[in-house]
């Protein structure tokens, strides 16, 4: 069990505790998981178009794999999905950059048309460390102002990813310019 939320508290509790939280916790959350959830306005038609065009997608989350299939499942958006790489798929997980690596390779894809679209600063720091480029959402669970993580692109709503996507992917197919 990981204790960093615990640590940003400042809350200390004993491993037995966490452990018996954690349980009641997961005996909720796992059958309430798409209660509340639905995916945000436009994604569900910006996946079918990059679909329709041949992309390979792949869900890389530092959510239990389990757990993230079973909310894609609930959400019927499992489908538009190649793979999915939970915190347990690897002996790592975001930010470390094998989490996306991994994902991408079990998607049946390639590193260098990969583009990793992301919320929080771990996902902009997996992209980075990956060597990938990374669109940043304005909407969803950033800690700050997205734009101050630098992430290659930056959208606020997924009707602006087609256009996010094909100038990163236009940006890594142009030769590098001789110094």
């Amino acid at each position: 069990m990981s204790l960093d939320g615990l640590a940003q508290t400042g809350l200390a509790l004993p491993e037995p505790e966490i452990d018996r939280l954690l349980t009641r916790f997961l005996a909720y959350y796992g059958p309430n998981i798409a209660r509340e959830t639905r995916p945000f306005e436009g994604a569900v038609a910006a996946l079918e178009g990059f679909r329709a065009e041949g992309a390979r997608l792949a869900v890389c989350t530092n959510k239990r794999l389990a757990l993230a299939e079973h909310l894609l499942k609930e959400l019927a958006i499992d489908r538009l999905f190649d793979a999915v790489a939970g915190r347990d798929s690897f002996e790592v997980y975001k930010p470390h950059p094998d989490h996306i690596r991994g994902a991408v390779r079990m998607a049946g894809g390639d590193l260098k048309s990969a583009i990793m679209i992301g919320d929080t600063g771990i996902d902009i720091a997996a992209a980075r460390a990956a060597g990938i480029p990374v669109v940043g959402c304005t909407f969803g669970y950033a800690e700050g102002p997205i734009e101050a993580l630098r992430p290659d692109a930056v959208i606020s709503h997924y009707s602006e990813l087609e256009a996010a996507v094909r100038a990163l992917l236009a940006q890594s197919a142009a030769p590098a310019n001789p110094a």
